[in-house]
């Protein structure tokens, strides 16, 4: 049967058809979009009058850790307005004396800066807790404490393997000791001995009643598919298989086999065919691996085209995990292998690095009489020298950025490493529109405190004020001013992005970041019919109250699955 919706306020993502007032579906495909397409209707097809309402393309997030998020439930202690580093040891304390191993095999608690870390060792935590593992983990999910024994079981020590080039290690001291501190969740590879050891397992991604309900939760804000921050093992795809099956998938799940090492890219690329292989269906997709270029511009693990400024010999660049020659050469790979890739970088010398890359492997291909087809997406790019975010656009990489960060929630820690001039610049992004590169945006939530986070309009709000009621902008000795109205935003006003820009980043330039574009992101003819109703004209809310924008309907593939 045609369904007609009519009498609506549209906003397609379409450029050829911006706007309409009512679009024809059928057999889950929209047929036409304009307007007055009731006035011919015939006897058996449905008609819904939407009386005035806002109609969107359902949203897509190309960069968003869901299953990091729904199987973080059981994490302990999330408050995120401690003051000092004192008062999260007290509170880890207090909830250690009230639950007891039996019943805590595992303490892991988050969150507080990144930087009250600095300096602090495992005996500052086993102050708080030693009868067990424990773990306190930064905002930022990059940098973390674990105590004596967590790092027991875990059986890190002096004699472990330690490579300082790489961001994805254990703190060494001076006598080359574990001192606590972990980056990139290096203790991952190890975890699964801990668990053995104290005979406890946190929920994972195979337990389908603990990822389903978040799932539930995306459809709710009106997403339809995402792209995994990265695909934890195949645990998922079989969860997301036997939800497929049960016909409860009601988004496309779009995998993301990680390496973070140079000797794990074969078995990355493995993981990809084997899981196409076995998975791929019309909501299941596996083409994509993921690698963490460089690390995190708040604890010092970026790579920087400058100096750190507190490096005195000025001979600190920060750490870059793959050079230029052997990120070209595996993207020749991935080519051959007709796989994408998405890298994670935050510093404008991973960001050169990564288009000086794409560009060299490019031609390599090109030379040699092949396409070059890789569909590659630079993450996060909150550092980028001005002339590459040209380079990158006329190279046609792809962008993806994450609104929500615009406002500084990752505070001032990155004083500490880049010159005032850089730092007041963070977060620039109008550049890449304006030269006309694909840029999407996403959320890149990472556990249960994030998790609000997805809501794509709390994103947009704050993409376009470049204000987060998250951070105390007092502590900011640089990169804020006033707006308008007087209130405090992120440096600088002029990077404030539109509405549009961050619709158009969340609808169609998010399904051509994940390859979908011929599917969805668009109220388009012979596109998938997925579109979302919400309770007022998003074009006529004030800046700061798109947060406050709830989605009443979500439709997917033309049927109704949430509202």
């Amino acid at each position: 049967m045609k369904t007609i919706i009519k009498n609506a306020k549209i906003w397609t993502a379409d450029a050829k058809c911006r706007w309409a007032d009512s679009f024809v579906f059928e057999d889950g495909k929209f047929t036409q979009i304009g307007c007055g397409l009731d006035k011919a209707a015939d006897s058996d097809e449905k008609i819904i009058d939407m009386d005035g309402r806002m109609i969107l393309p359902a949203f897509v997030d190309p960069h968003t850790h869901i299953i990091n998020v729904a199987t973080s439930q059981w994490i302990h202690l999330m408050p995120n307005d401690y003051q000092d580093f004192d008062e999260v040891i007290n509170d880890i304390r207090n909830f250690a004396a009230e639950n007891s191993k039996e019943k805590v095999p595992f303490l892991y608690a988050t969150s507080c800066p990144g930087t009250w870390l600095i300096g602090k060792t495992s005996r500052d935590l086993d102050r708080a807790v030693s009868d067990r593992p424990a773990l306190l983990c930064d905002s930022g999910y990059h940098k973390c404490l674990i105590n004596s024994k967590m790092l027991e079981l875990l059986e890190i020590n002096k004699d472990t393997p330690y490579d300082n080039e790489n961001v994805r290690n254990y703190e060494r001291d001076s006598e080359g000791n574990p001192t606590g501190i972990v980056f990139e969740h290096a203790y991952e590879e190890e975890i699964d001995l801990m668990y053995r050891k104290i005979g406890w397992l946190p929920p994972t991604e195979e337990d389908i009643d603990v990822i389903e309900p978040y799932l539930t939760q995306l459809t709710r804000w009106g997403i339809v598919a995402v792209q995994d921050g990265f695909t934890i093992s195949e645990g998922t795809m079989k969860t997301m298989d036997t939800l497929e099956k049960e016909k409860k998938l009601n988004l496309i799940y779009c995998a993301n086999a990680p390496f973070f090492h140079l000797e794990n890219f074969d078995k990355a690329i493995e993981n990809c065919h084997e899981w196409n292989k076995k998975y791929a269906s019309k909501h299941i997709v596996s083409d994509t691996v993921k690698f963490f270029l460089d690390g995190t511009n708040e604890i010092g693990t970026a790579a920087t085209l400058e100096p750190f400024r507190n490096d005195p010999e000025g001979k600190n660049f920060g750490i870059l995990n793959m050079q230029e020659d052997m990120l070209c050469d595996d993207l020749v790979r991935l080519n051959e292998e007709k796989l994408n890739i998405q890298i994670h970088l935050v510093g404008d010398r991973a960001f050169r690095v990564a288009v000086n890359a794409f560009e060299r492997a490019k031609k390599k291909c090109e030379e040699k009489g092949a396409q070059f087809n890789v569909r590659m997406n630079l993450l996060h790019c909150e550092c980028t020298d001005p002339v590459d975010r040209r380079r990158a656009a006329d190279l046609g990489i792809m962008i993806n950025v994450t609104p929500h960060w615009n406002g500084g929630v990752f505070g001032a820690g990155a004083l500490d490493y880049y010159s005032d001039e850089k730092f007041e610049n963070f977060y620039s992004f109008n550049d890449f529109i304006y030269y006309g590169a694909n840029l999407s945006v996403s959320s890149d939530t990472v556990d249960k405190e994030d998790m609000p986070r997805t809501n794509p309009f709390e994103g947009i709000e704050i993409g376009m004020t470049r204000h987060d009621d998250v951070p105390d902008y007092s502590e900011f000795p640089l990169g804020t001013e006033k707006d308008e109205r007087g209130i405090t935003i992120r440096s600088p006003k002029s990077q404030r992005m539109s509405l549009t820009d961050l619709l158009i980043g969340y609808t169609i330039n998010a399904a051509k970041a994940v390859g979908l574009e011929d599917r969805l992101g668009s109220i388009s003819p012979n596109k998938d019919a997925d579109f979302i109703v919400i309770d007022r004209n998003i074009f006529d809310t004030d800046p700061y109250e798109i947060r406050d924008i709830k989605v009443t309907e979500t439709w997917f593939e033309g049927n109704r699955v949430f509202g």
